[in-house]
């Protein structure tokens, strides 16, 4: 092997004991198949480990942890029945394994190749010696990585469980807060793997202060949880980001029974508020309606995930509520930081009520939310933060008003909103780029208001900004893209000719893809798709979705995976409100989930993905009836997509 470092295959077991924690990697090869002295790295499983060394005392080095790579001196013979014989082993892994404080001894072969009656001599052997710390693994049959991960986590409960010594906790704190500030600047600039990587070191190292010194230390906690959790989420991972938030509340609440302990409610508040955003996030909305209306069968999930969204976000209230009467909190900057942390859970009670139709409660949130921003400006008229939800906020309301024809009232509120973003431009130009494209759906929404309103002229000067925005940002912008093809459908009022631009966009992406014109294709098959679905008609919607599919199938190939992932639920959305309206449009539901369901298996590695579940469903339904569905059946049911696994393999 190389010297690149001290983890290098060392066959030799009579080295001096070594000071610190040390964990040995110990290789056994069978018979047949040793590498020769010197090249082990040429071996993919035993660079793969060699790595995994490498990269574990690069993590848990400051611990004084060691990792050092060692290999069996000999190798493994077969008996009679051309099974790998084991207990021979037993003596050269026990003088090993003297040297070490835990000991993996990794076995380069599968289990089934071993000789059960030897293997469970072996262990037995090991057993009486009473050797807790020797772990034995084989090779998954799907590669090596599996075991590695199941090794990194017996190493992290290990270096959990022991303490940090006195001297060095004041410096892994340094360097943990060190971590939390750079894993937060990165969630900031939208890194989301750099900033999760950091957070994961600031909190391994913090967690395990914490187990050396609970009373000093145990404060860090909440908000490296806290900063992970919105990372999480930020990624729709969902379970883990749920883990963070709970654990960060866990550490408040005994933070806060502490003698003397500050108030730290607003902290609390504030993770309830996130893990509020956690389950909303995980609604189907459209599947919701079918739960609320008694159409879905079997377990409703997305109301009780509704529920559990405004169960978090009335508990953050509560104590925004109790706070606001508490004497500590009567400071002026209290009283602000009140103001706005509840109109952020207000507006996500708005948003939550508005997706789900539920308008008029999501008017009282939003107006609530609102006129506390309204009040935080009185006081700091240029406060960047304050602007930018006061302008995303209105526009939602105004929505709402106009859907409700209260148009005066839609005017109002939509010209503070486009106020909003005119000033953030005018504070710093470089903002520009990032919110030109809100202002030109505002002054869309704006326009609607005063046309409805009787006020033409106001409502052809919205429609001009809003155009000439869309028109100059449509290159640069999905947003203005989907609001140019949007606006150009209004112009072109006609269904007719809306169809034929419809289906010339369709052609002309069809024939930019066959040429490898790819933002061609893009920007065709976008504008059929956002044509069609301004025309009225099942079979217009379908042609949408069709359209939306293929643009997703362009976003996949260049790896614009977020894209691919719209155009494929757009693509399942559309197909859906036909479906629910007549079945006959079911077994298109189930190619469109289809699509969706390879999407997440293949580019997101999610195989087990409730699209794939199903589409499987309706296509075993109307296989029977129609070409399409049982086509879906066969193309699911023969194995082509498996759904789950077994298990890790490796520990015995």
């Amino acid at each position: 092997m190389s010297e690149e470092n001290k983890n290098k295959a060392d066959s030799s077991a009579g080295a001096a004991a070594p000071m610190k924690t040390t964990f040995n990697v110990y290789l056994v090869e069978p018979e047949g198949s040793s590498v020769p002295a010197g090249q082990e790295e040429t071996d993919p499983n035993i660079r793969r480990l060699i790595d995994f060394a490498n990269n574990m005392n690069s993590i848990y080095g400051m611990f004084d942890f060691e990792f050092i790579v060692s290999k069996y001196p000999g190798s493994l013979s077969k008996d009679g029945d051309g099974r790998y014989q084991v207990k021979k082993m037993q003596n050269a892994i026990l003088q090993q394994y003297a040297h070490f404080s835990a000991m993996f001894v990794i076995m380069l072969c599968h289990q089934d190749q071993v000789s059960e009656t030897e293997l469970k001599e072996l262990m037995q052997g090991l057993a009486k010696k009473q050797q807790k710390g020797i772990q034995l693994w084989f090779l998954p049959k799907d590669g090596v990585d599996k075991m590695i991960t199941g090794l990194s986590q017996v190493v992290a409960r290990t270096n959990a469980r022991l303490p940090i010594p006195e001297e060095k906790q004041e410096d892994l704190a340094a360097i943990s807060g060190a971590l939390f500030q750079e894993g937060v600047k990165a969630g900031r600039e939208n890194d989301l793997k750099k900033a999760e990587a950091a957070l994961s070191r600031a909190l391994m190292i913090q967690v395990k202060l914490t187990t050396s010194n609970r009373e000093k230390y145990l404060g860090m906690l909440p908000a490296s949880y806290n900063e992970m959790g919105t990372v999480l989420l930020r990624q729709n991972r969902f379970r883990n980001a749920i883990e963070m938030y709970d654990s960060a509340i866990q550490s408040l609440d005994e933070l806060s029974k502490a003698p003397d302990a500050p108030n730290r409610s607003i902290e609390i508040a504030g993770a309830h508020n996130n893990k509020g955003i956690l389950f909303m996030n995980q609604v189907d909305f459209a599947a919701l309606e079918k739960e609320k209306s008694g159409e879905a069968a079997g377990e409703k999930k997305n109301m009780q995930l509704f529920e559990s969204a405004l169960k978090e976000f009335d508990a953050a209230m509560k104590i925004y509520e109790d706070l606001k009467k508490d004497d500590e909190w009567q400071t002026a900057e209290k009283q602000r930081t009140l103001l706005q942390v509840t109109a952020d859970t207000n507006g996500n009670i708005g948003q939550m009520y508005g997706r789900c139709g539920q308008q008029a409660e999501a008017s009282i949130a939003y107006e609530r939310g609102i006129a506390d921003l309204r009040t935080l400006l009185d006081g700091d008229p240029e406060n960047r933060e304050i602007l930018i939800r006061l302008g995303a906020m209105g526009n939602s309301l105004g929505v709402i008003y106009n859907h409700d024809k209260k148009f005066q009232e839609a005017i109002e509120i939509l010209r503070t909103a486009a106020e909003a973003d005119q000033k953030l431009m005018a504070i710093d130009d470089s903002q520009k780029q990032l919110f030109e494209p809100r202002c030109a759906q505002v002054n869309f929404n704006l326009f609607n208001a005063y046309r409805f309103a009787g006020n033409a002229q106001d409502a052809q000067t919205a429609w001009n900004t809003a155009w000439e925005i869309c028109e100059r940002r449509e290159a640069d912008s999905e947003l203005c893209r989907g609001l140019f093809g949007l606006m150009k459908t209004v112009r072109d009022d006609a269904s007719g000719r809306q169809k034929e631009a419809a289906a010339k966009a369709a052609a002309d992406a069809a024939e930019a893809k066959a040429q490898n014109r790819v933002q061609d294709a893009i920007n065709g098959y976008r504008t059929a798709a956002t044509l069609y679905h301004g025309l009225p008609g099942a079979e217009a919607q379908l042609e949408s979705a069709r359209n939306f599919y293929e643009l997703g199938l362009i976003a996949w190939d260049v790896d614009r995976l977020d894209q691919a992932e719209v155009c494929f639920t757009n693509e399942v959305t559309l197909i859906r409100a036909c479906a629910n309206n007549d079945e006959k449009y079911m077994p298109d539901l189930a190619e469109a989930l289809f699509h969706q369901g390879r999407f997440f298996d293949e580019a997101k590695d999610q195989p087990d993905n409730a699209s794939l579940k199903e589409a499987m469903e309706i296509a075993e339904k109307f296989k029977d009836s129609s070409e399409k569905a049982r086509e879906i059946f066969e193309d699911l049911n023969d194995g082509a997509i498996s759904f789950g696994f077994d298990g890790p393999d490796g520990e015995v």
